[in-house]
């Protein structure tokens, strides 16, 4: 008993899923916390209501796949309309989170989907909490379809690669020296895109790092921020950032060391 203890413990660590939640909008158009595993702060949980898809709010209702670090976490949030054959006769829409401590949006995009795909199919969370034990304790899921998910199918340098460095090179041309230099000192860069290219800033933010590849520190990604003080706390702690934003009085809130005051 106690080696089984020890090789769960061993293999949960190995996977570096820390939470699962989810919240709902019914069909009175009301947002709900329906869900979590472990419990999550009342702070986080606010955040994450504003964040999903599920909100009035333009730039997060035109991205239904989310992510960004808050508290030296990732999380991704994904968002899914709900249909007639769903189970789910109460609910109109539904976004799932997924807190974990490492970057790879594609791995978790997939295994976002694949929690989606069972709470439609059972409108149950038990079938959700399953999968995710699966994923924590042996590094796998069933899918859909016989499909089998596998984080050892996601390598991270796979997702670090896949980054738009030309797109940026071809956008700013000489220009990008700048950029690079600023990445090579470890500077604080902040980036604005309005709201509605919210999908474009996670692109941009998350491609920032592969000019100094050498470095592979996609740990000063923070893909989407806001202007509140909890958020700008976070950044003032760090000595090296690549921040985004979509509201533009970021611009006046930006020192000439990169600081956003």
């Amino acid at each position: 008993m106690v080696f089984m203890k020890i090789a769960i413990s061993y293999l949960a660590v190995m996977v570096p899923v820390s939470g699962l939640a989810s919240m709902e909008k019914d069909t009175n158009d009301d947002v709900l916390w329906t869900w979590s595993y472990p419990t999550v702060s009342a702070e986080q949980r606010s955040m994450f209501i504003q964040r999903c898809g599920l909100s009035s709010r333009p730039e997060t209702a035109s991205c239904p796949f989310l992510y960004s670090q808050w508290n030296h976490t990732w999380y991704y949030i994904y968002t899914s309309v709900v249909k007639e054959t769903d189970a789910l006769s109460r609910v109109k829409m539904f976004s799932i989170v997924l807190v974990t401590k490492d970057f790879n949006p594609e791995k978790y995009e997939v295994l976002c989907r694949v929690f989606s795909q069972n709470f439609c199919r059972t409108g149950s969370p038990a079938t959700m909490l399953e999968a995710y034990m699966s994923v924590v304790t042996r590094g796998t899921c069933a899918m859909e379809e016989n499909g089998k998910f596998s984080t050892s199918d996601y390598d991270v340098k796979k997702a670090y690669a896949n980054s738009k460095v030309k797109s940026i090179i071809e956008t700013f041309g000489v220009e990008t020296i700048r950029l690079y230099t600023a990445l090579l000192l470890k500077k604080r860069i902040v980036i604005y895109y309005p709201t509605h290219s919210l999908q474009e800033l996670l692109t941009f933010t998350r491609s920032l790092p592969a000019l100094v590849w050498h470095r592979q520190n996609w740990g000063i990604v923070y893909s989407y921020m806001e202007l509140n003080d909890t958020e700008i706390d976070q950044l003032r702690s760090c000595n090296t950032y690549v921040a985004g934003f979509t509201d533009a009085t970021v611009e006046s809130r930006v020192s000439g060391y990169g600081k956003v005051a």
